[in-house]
């Protein structure tokens, strides 16, 4: 879609759909307990009475192949090769659409991508659901593939209320949490039944997290109803299909689902569309953070951890601002509240649903999400700066699991590649941090917030936000700048002493717009031993720190990735914006051609992706950088100005930008007609010709004053 489509979205209109009434009988994609594929009924939403189905593949020749409900450890320091080994297969995220009534999930026992099952869901939105189940074969080799349910309520460890009236081979019935289902089958699959509990070999291995609400952890002795199918021959280059229909007793008589029909995807827009679906497929049904009393479907990152993060939840957002509007605002309604008890708990306290409010209003031109969030995120924000009231520690996390300096001084010894320790203060005890980085993140969000209070008209909460943004710089760089490293250090909060562990990180100061004049030679030069051929790293590969399988010491992390082709676009260094683009958008691609899996992030020697393969998280970042680039009429400004098009067509761009606080050099693009020079004029001065390239990108550099509004003009150059 382009810009000036979306600028006619009303972000009402937007919040409508994902706020619409909700019903009785849902059944949706919503388990985050569910690696592999799922569907929960929900007899009435917003309270707890549930059945969760997950349905698990198994190949039983020519080779065995089944797949984890749920990761483990491993899937830190692995990849597509991980699918070659052992039991593993992979299990996808495929299409959905947006109002969840239609969705698939497919699975693929071997690393070849012709060879699979579609497993699809269909809903009438009454209480209704059709699988849907499509195997493939397009092998030279006869192949047997077997499936079975699990069924349970979501919260709790018993099948409560569980009994069985009729096992037939195309008919079942049973009573479950309440409820009573009906299952039947367009031929005869319903084998037994027995109830198992999640010590089960391999399905359900213990998981490295408990769920989200502390109350109802995960373990491995919840119970569930296992219903075997039966198998399935498939000759070689054959394929078959079948449906199970499911449904409680008083929704048997509503009208039966529609087909689902998979909608044919252009193999250069299948990477991108994967994005989107695999976000839209990361959804739990669980407790409300604005109304605990009640359950919301809420957005987690990855099936692997199913709870929420504050971090992740905000980077899906980013990107969902140009992927799906309407998701990115159903994931900005539900954040902590200031006075969560367990607002702790959701890692990282960086709140970068600020970054994605801001992304939605780039991509709507609607005050209203501004208006309906600003509050709250300011309350969010608030509590984030824990040390003298204008710095951040990393007490609560940074967002970076293994970063070498908080592992330095929490005391511990490893990080995700158990082969070898990291390095770690000699006492073993956890000290706190002051962390650069996060005061960085900080920083930039009271700024982005800024901007928005001046978009409202909250010129109170200006003078506030100026105030924090002041006081914070001023302690930075008065004592965290080090000559000596040519970068800003964290500092130990016990002694005041410089940790001198430089990581990545401590250059945020440039993403922030916070580094003096005098200090940007040093920091830039310094920054350039962090390049490397297939992006940016964590730590230099000659630092005591790296790892080759360290996360994300060792890898091509794409939070990082994001936040300097970020700063490279607000300093108006668009070359830099460009090869950092390029490098981010080839890795995604590369991959997700090799394995179809959406990556959470990429080893720095090889280039090859690994860590969970299914996550929407910060991952999908790349979709953000995608559209800036590549997406024809997708405006992207830098954080110091506020931009939108006022005129396109025949030949002719217009582009307002207005900077109410910022005064230097910035840069902003637009995607354009490819290879076409375009004449810059600023305020009716002919400034430069600028020439698209190959996918119609424009970098353009402007320098503006504070309060200053400038009207760019791009006009195709005779």
């Amino acid at each position: 879609m382009s810009l000036n489509c979306k600028l006619n979205l009303n972000y009402m209109e937007i919040f409508c759909k994902v706020n619409k009434t909700m019903k009785n009988h849902i059944w949706a994609p919503v388990s985050g307990n569910a690696y592999g594929a799922n569907a929960v009924y929900i007899a009435e939403y917003g309270e707890a009475r549930t059945v969760e189905l997950i349905v698990s593949m198994t190949q039983n020749y020519p080779e065995f192949k089944t797949h984890p409900t749920l990761d483990v450890f491993h899937g830190y320091v692995k990849g597509v090769e991980r699918f070659d080994e052992n039991h593993e297969s992979r299990v996808l995220g495929w299409e959905i659409t947006p109002d969840s009534k239609k969705w698939c999930y497919r699975w693929l026992p071997t690393t070849r991508n012709d060879i699979y099952t579609n497993l699809k869901f269909s809903t009438n939105a009454q209480g209704r659901i059709r699988l849907t189940m499509e195997m493939v074969n397009h092998s030279d080799e006869a192949r047997q593939w077997e499936s079975c349910f699990y069924l349970a309520p979501c919260a709790g460890l018993e099948v409560d209320g569980y009994k069985m009236h009729s096992l037939e081979p195309e008919r079942c019935e049973f009573t479950l949490n309440g409820i009573d289902l009906v299952l039947s089958s367009s031929i005869p699959m319903f084998r037994e039944t027995s109830i198992v509990d999640s010590n089960f070999w391999i399905r359900f291995p213990l998981n490295a997290e408990m769920a989200e609400d502390p109350s109802n952890p995960r373990n491995r002795y919840k119970k569930r109803l296992n219903l075997q199918l039966g198998w399935i021959d498939l000759a070689p280059n054959s394929t078959k299909s079948f449906t199970i229909d499911i449904a409680p007793e008083e929704c048997m008589t509503t009208a039966d689902p529609e087909n689902f029909e998979l909608s044919p995807v252009d193999d250069n827009q299948l990477p991108w569309q994967h994005i989107l679906w695999e976000a839209r497929h990361n959804r739990h049904y669980t407790k409300s953070f604005n109304t605990p009393e009640k359950l919301v479907i809420r957005h987690v990152p990855a099936r692997q951890w199913g709870r929420f993060f504050i971090w992740d939840s905000g980077m899906t957002a980013i990107a969902m601002a140009d992927l799906d509007a309407a998701y990115c605002a159903e994931i900005l309604e539900e954040m902590p509240l200031s006075n969560d008890k367990n607002i702790y708990s959701y890692g990282s306290y960086i709140v970068t649903a600020i970054y994605a409010l801001w992304e939605l209003y780039r991509t709507t031109g609607s005050k209203e999400c501004i208006a309906k969030h600003f509050d709250h995120y300011c309350q969010l924000l608030k509590i984030m700066f824990d040390y003298q009231d204008c710095l951040v520690t990393a007490d609560r996390g940074t967002g970076a699991d293994d970063s070498p300096a908080l592992f330095y001084a929490k005391g511990e010894i490893f990080a995700w590649e158990y082969k070898r320790t990291l390095p770690t203060n000699p006492g073993h005890r956890k000290m706190s941090i002051v962390c650069i980085g996060l005061t960085a993140h900080a920083i930039r969000l009271c700024k982005i917030m800024r901007n928005c209070a001046y978009i409202i008209g909250r010129n109170d909460d200006i003078e506030q936000l100026n105030d924090q943004i002041e006081r914070s710089e001023r302690e930075l760089n008065l004592h965290y700048w080090s000559d000596a490293s040519g970068c800003y250090l964290d500092k130990l909060i016990e002694n005041q002493e410089f940790l001198n562990i430089p990581w990545l990180y401590d250059f945020l100061p440039l993403f922030s717009g916070s580094v003096p004049e005098e200090r940007l030679a040093i920091i830039l030069e310094e920054l350039e031993k962090y390049q490397y051929s297939n992006g940016i790293l964590t730590v230099p590969m000659d630092s005591e720190f790296y790892r080759s399988h360290g996360y994300p010491n060792g890898s091509i992390w794409p939070p990082v990735q994001y936040f300097f082709w970020r700063y490279f676009l607000n300093s108006g260094q668009m070359h830099k914006a460009k090869n950092l683009a390029d490098k981010f958008i080839n890795l995604y691609l590369t991959n997700h051609a090799e394995s179809l899996c959406c990556f959470e992030h990429y080893r720095a020697e090889t280039g090859r992706a690994e860590g969970n393969s299914r996550f929407s998280s910060f991952g999908s970042l790349v979709g953000s950088v995608y559209y800036a680039h590549r997406i024809p009429g997708t405006l992207q400004a830098s954080y110091e100005a506020i931009a939108k098009v006022v005129e396109s067509g025949s030949g002719l761009t217009k582009i307002q930008v207005n900077s109410p606080f910022y005064t230097g050099k910035t840069g902003l693009s637009i995607v354009l007609k490819p290879n076409t020079k375009y004449q810059l004029s600023i305020d009716d001065r002919i400034e430069d010709i600028i020439t698209a390239d190959e996918y119609g990108w424009c970098p353009i550099v402007c320098a503006i004053a504070q309060g200053q509004q400038l009207m760019l003009e791009l006009i195709v150059a005779r």
